[in-house]
């Protein structure tokens, strides 16, 4: 079967595997329809993911259905559609039993440490499955994973309905946190320095969308908040020097978040930390997001469908990861099919 491979960093490949079989007594098999590239997996490939390892089939955006279960499985059976979580944790660890299962001690993670997304069958493990609900396209259902991010931003900063917030970046986690935000009842200001992704995020609802490259970003945050501070800074752009000229711009009790990381060490002000008693917070993947995700995923199939700017067939790979990492490109979220039906069903 064909899989896309990281060989090494630098060197991606379309090769032929043989069809995973069954780990465990509680594990599945997915035949996958459609899979989504994220910055992570090109990460991977530019040797640039602290985590992964190598020769290692990427991708764990991943939407698909059940080809063959386990003798132990009981939820799922052959032909239900799913996604995929792509973490697998012990339950054991301290950050599993304080409900932190997404940093487990000893967290593996599809497209990282074991087989990913990339493949036109995949081993999951049953506890990792969720049902793709009826309604909603493979296509949309590889975009789920992504939106538990979000969710997940939301989570760790205790974001709610009357907070004014700030996010670096209309990338696909930018703008998805914007989504999810506005649904909550935040009032959103959007900093981005692309003339598309800029009228993505106003498209998306924001309040208020700023070009740092031609406004002042302060003065920007001190109309829409009164000259108080944004409550929450959302980075979904990960350089240092956001992070540092970020601190400033929190209120007093502020929060600010980092998605990125790979990207070194920013220094920050913790005279102004104690004096606003801010938190400087991170995140990775995310911890029971997945269900309430699902729950609520037809409310956001209109900027699903926007977040999706271009669909390729699996051996048109080299050009979908060209096209995602093109600035210029006008790509968003892209999305690799497998069967060579569109993703649909």
């Amino acid at each position: 079967m064909k899989a896309i491979q990281v060989v090494e960093p630098g060197d991606m490949r379309l090769v032929d595997v043989e069809m995973p079989a069954l780990k465990t007594p509680t594990s599945v098999i997915v035949k996958v329809k459609a899979a989504g590239i994220c910055g992570s997996d090109v990460h991977i490939l530019h040797g640039k993911n602290p985590y992964a390892t190598y020769p290692r089939i990427v991708g764990h955006e991943v939407a698909g259905v059940i080809a063959q279960v386990g003798e132990q499985v009981t939820k799922y059976h052959v032909g239900d559609r799913v996604v995929v979580e792509p973490i697998l944790f012990c339950g054991k660890c301290y950050p599993c039993r304080t409900g932190r299962q997404n940093v487990c001690e000893n967290l593996q993670v599809y497209g990282v440490h074991m087989e990913g997304a990339f493949e036109e069958y995949m081993c999951a493990e049953e506890s990792a499955l969720h049902i793709l609900p009826e309604g909603i396209s493979f296509e949309q259902g590889a975009l789920i994973e992504p939106y538990t991010i979000g969710a997940q931003g939301l989570w760790r900063t205790d974001a709610k309905a009357g907070d004014i917030c700030l996010i670096h970046g209309a990338g696909p986690i930018g703008l998805v946190t914007l989504d999810l935000a506005k649904e909550a009842g935040l009032t959103c200001i959007v900093s981005e320095l692309s003339e598309p992704r800029r009228k993505m995020a106003e498209a998306f609802g924001a309040d208020r969308v700023v070009n740092p490259a031609e406004e002042d970003l302060k003065q920007a945050v001190d109309e829409m908040t009164e000259g108080k501070g944004a409550n929450i800074i959302f980075d979904a752009v990960g350089i240092p020097a956001l992070v540092e000229a970020s601190i400033p711009l929190l209120s007093a009790a502020g929060r600010f978040l980092e998605y990125g990381y790979g990207f070194g060490k920013a220094a920050v002000d913790f005279d102004l930390m104690n004096k606003k008693e801010l938190t400087v917070l991170g995140t990775r993947h995310q911890n029971y997001r997945f269900a309430p995700v699902i729950e609520q995923f037809k409310n956001h199939l209109d900027k699903v469908d926007m977040l999706k700017t271009h669909v390729f067939k699996v051996d048109d790979y080299e050009k979908a990861f060209r096209v995602f990492e093109d600035k210029n490109s006008g790509a968003c979220k892209v999305v690799i099919v497998f069967d060579g039906e569109g993703g649909e069903q």
